[in-house]
């Protein structure tokens, strides 16, 4: 991807669609972040959602059409 640090989940479909979430040490709880990004096929960023005072630690893409 983009050599982030602190993935903490990275979630690959088969359509290609790749999701991650990170750690970014400013929470309470150092372990995880409030963002989740989206990349498409080639690996791009398509996206991000944040969620203010969340801490995301692993991630799951339940519906494969989210966008």
């Amino acid at each position: 991807m983009d050599g982030t640090n602190g993935v903490k989940a990275y979630v690959s479909q088969p359509s290609g669609i790749r999701v991650r979430a990170k750690a970014d040490n400013a929470g309470p709880r150092a372990w995880g972040g409030p963002t989740i990004d989206f990349f498409d096929a080639g690996g791009k960023k398509a996206f991000s959602l944040t969620r203010p005072g969340a801490e995301f630690y692993k991630a799951r893409l339940w519906i494969p059409s989210f966008h």
